[in-house]
């Protein structure tokens, strides 16, 4: 009974962790080194940056949320990300 008890609080607290947000950006301009990288994948999880890189690179989670923006514009500027459509 113990077992079965730890295993439903283990699955409840999983369940109220954020989600991760996967943003899939076709471009992604990057302000440090003043570059148009393609191709980028975005993590963020509870409104904080976890990863950025190409998307080769980048280990998506299994249950994350998908945003795709392929033919977009992604610009990361004043804390906040702008999409922008071309």
């Amino acid at each position: 009974m113990a077992s079965i008890l730890v295993t439903f609080l283990a699955l409840v607290a999983q369940a109220q962790t954020a989600p991760v947000i996967v943003i899939r950006a076709g471009h992604l301009f990057d302000s440090k080194s003043g570059k148009l990288l393609n191709n980028q994948v975005i993590l963020l999880k509870e409104e904080k940056i976890i990863a950025v890189g190409a998307a080769d690179a980048v280990q998506i989670p299994f249950d994350g949320f998908p945003s795709n923006f392929p033919l977009c514009f992604v610009l990361f500027f004043a804390r906040k990300f702008v999409v922008w459509a071309v």
